[in-house]
């Protein structure tokens, strides 16, 4: 049996990237009977993992449903309507939450989910807070009060009738006495010490022979948790698509890794780490491909455009240089359109503003000026089947300025030769992907779910950072330097041949990093 102590954390909202569901596909591909331990709670699990599995809840064993005395798992969860509110509470809707009021006062706020149903209640008490979480089961798993500076003052968790099973505060966590059954002691000084023995009673008939329990090295607590786990020469230390924690690793984190049976990372700079820090635990470590790729190449051929799809950071004056000359060499190439994918809104507002300072300096062209907004207004309302007469008559006064409503339309054209992107979602980057002809990513993140997909579909991948999905000078470049971009993008958008070339050998890497290969690696790791 092979048991993944997984480090969901309540926040968790979707499982679509999350590695645990990946490592499962290849040990079912592989006839490997497996479970997943929960610790924390994560609302709406249940829904959660709907959305992109079939196999039985029973493989996943959470801690609190075990605590909740939950008899009806067809239970439904809660929705507006079944809050018990006073009756003078006057609903104000807003996008996903309601503010409540009372006698013209805030009373609370009601927090909904994406499935539609309550997620969290908020109460404002005057010198304090009270945060209701909701379960999936229909009920309130548990109550936080928090003070008017945000500190914890004191936190029941509930079963399903309501009763206070836990109660956590500054001194420690106290178990309920009609609740003593389900814990080996009355106090606990944190959570991951419950957790623990969560972990001990779920796995007492643990063999090390046969089984394997997989631990998440990048979350500190689930390392905390299982390091009372008595067969550690059984764990298998899994630390995927996160580059910062192999360098906060302590002593007695090298002591674990090393008496463990392997690490297993899909990051090749991760793995670059581990032979800087001890190369011992190099020994170690395994690379295996988390998020495998398979053969589904993309539409290029057939867009007149080139797609570039960058990934960045933040803005600063050192990339603000090379954005300008990025700008510059696309001023000079009609036919290439540029995505930039940036985590932060803020980081967009400094690249339109750069953008249109190139624009003023190259063509003085004001985009805040009265006539290209008017540009921008008419081309819109067209896009939307909007255009008014007065509009129409307004575009073509400005139309018959001649050679200054030529230098508008071109600096308009160029302006949106570039698009944006927030955090997108999968779909999203999925429509993008059909027609790239680059990847580029500057992120310290490479996002193995991403570049995954990006290999799939046969696109170079252009990098700051080295990855399995790529090797260098062959299906893409590792960048040494932020300034080897331009070469870069010239080697591939200019060299036809170069781009078939990199295709080619995009292919043989889809097969290596593959789910057929993925599988291999496991059963090396696990049992081999």
């Amino acid at each position: 049996m092979i048991y993944i102590l997984a480090g969901w954390q309540p926040e968790i909202t979707n499982l679509e990237t999350d590695s645990t569901l990946k490592m499962i596909e290849a040990f079912e591909q592989s006839n490997f009977e497996w479970r997943v331990l929960v610790p924390n709670f994560v609302p709406f699990l249940r829904y959660l993992l709907a959305e992109f599995r079939q196999s039985a809840d029973d493989n996943f064993i959470k801690f609190y449903k075990q605590i909740q005395n939950i008899s009806d798992a067809n239970v439904i969860p809660m929705v507006m309507d079944d809050l018990n509110l006073p009756s003078d509470v006057e609903k104000v809707y807003g996008r996903d939450q309601v503010l409540l009021l009372q006698n013209g006062q805030r009373f609370g706020e009601v927090y909904f989910n994406r499935f539609g149903y309550v997620k969290e209640v908020h109460y404002f008490k005057g010198e304090y807070v009270q945060k209701d979480l909701f379960s999936d089961f229909g009920f309130i798993l548990s109550s936080t009060y928090l003070d008017q500076t945000n500190e914890l003052i004191e936190r029941d968790y509930f079963d399903e009738k309501g009763q206070v099973v836990l109660t956590e505060n500054s001194n420690g966590i106290r178990v309920d006495a009609v609740n003593q059954d389900k814990f080996n002691r009355l106090f606990y000084a944190n959570m991951e010490d419950i957790y623990s023995e969560f972990l001990l009673k779920n796995l007492k008939h643990f063999d090390p022979r046969s089984d394997r329990l997989i631990v998440d090295g990048n979350s500190r607590q689930m390392m905390k948790v299982s390091q009372t786990f008595p067969y550690q020469e059984a764990i298998v230390y899994s630390y995927v698509d996160n580059h910062s924690q192999l360098t906060e690793l302590k002593a007695i984190d090298y002591e674990r890794l090393l008496a463990g049976k392997a690490l297993v990372t899909d990051s090749l700079v991760k793995y670059q780490q581990l032979k800087l820090l001890n190369p011992l635990l190099a020994l170690k470590g395994k690379v295996i491909p988390i998020f495998t790729s398979q053969l589904n190449l993309g539409a290029s051929n057939t867009v007149a455009e080139q797609f570039i799809y960058w990934r960045i950071n933040r803005v600063d004056t050192e990339f603000e240089q090379l954005y300008k000359q990025v700008l510059s060499y696309l001023s000079k190439e009609a036919k290439i359109r540029l995505i930039i994918d940036t985590p932060d809104a803020n980081e967009i507002t400094r690249l339109k503003d750069i953008l249109a300072t190139f624009i003023w300096q190259n063509s003085h062209i004001d985009v805040e000026s009265e006539d290209y907004k008017l540009f921008d207004k008419y081309y819109t309302a067209m896009a939307r089947g909007q255009i008014t007469a007065a509009l129409q008559e307004e575009f073509e006064l400005l139309k018959a300025s001649g050679e200054k409503f030529e230098e508008i339309k071109r600096s308009y054209e160029f302006y949106h030769v570039i698009q944006y992107r927030i955090k997108p979602d999968t779909e999203t980057f999925q429509n993008d992907l059909k027609q790239l002809r680059l990847y580029v990513n500057f992120r310290n993140d490479t996002n193995s779910f991403m570049q995954s997909m990006v290999l799939s579909s046969g696109v170079p991948i252009l990098s700051e950072y080295s990855s399995i999905y790529f090797v260098d000078n062959l299906n893409g470049k590792h960048l040494s330097k932020a300034t080897d971009l331009l070469s870069a993008l010239d080697f591939y958008l200019n060299g036809q041949n170069n781009w078939n070339k990199a295709l080619v050998e995009s292919v043989k890497q889809i097969e290596i990093n593959g789910l057929a290969q993925a599988i291999e690696r496991w059963q090396e790791v696990l049992y081999g």
